[in-house]
């Protein structure tokens, strides 16, 4: 699976929140679980956290972390390039 679309990048953050939580005996972790699955239904590219809030099962805050991740993600990129 090609990192390069944003529900990409969104879908792996969310698989990892939610194997964190699980881990850490949390239960946010269905909240992670409900998200995913409602991105894995999607079949339009998502520009960014808050186009993510149209689905059902991502509120403010899980798609302030989406922002967050893609934000972190592009600047990861832009430092890749840059050699």
């Amino acid at each position: 699976m090609s990192n390069t679309f944003p529900n990409n990048l969104f879908i792996s953050f969310l698989r990892e929140k939610e194997k964190e939580a699980r881990q850490n005996n949390d239960r946010s972790h269905y909240e992670y679980k409900l998200a995913l699955v409602s991105l894995l239904q999607c079949s339009e590219t998502l520009p960014n956290g808050k186009a993510c809030q149209q689905l059902d099962n991502i509120g403010p805050d899980i798609a302030d972390m989406l922002d967050e991740a893609l934000i972190q993600h592009n600047r990861q990129l832009k430092c890749n390039n840059s050699f």
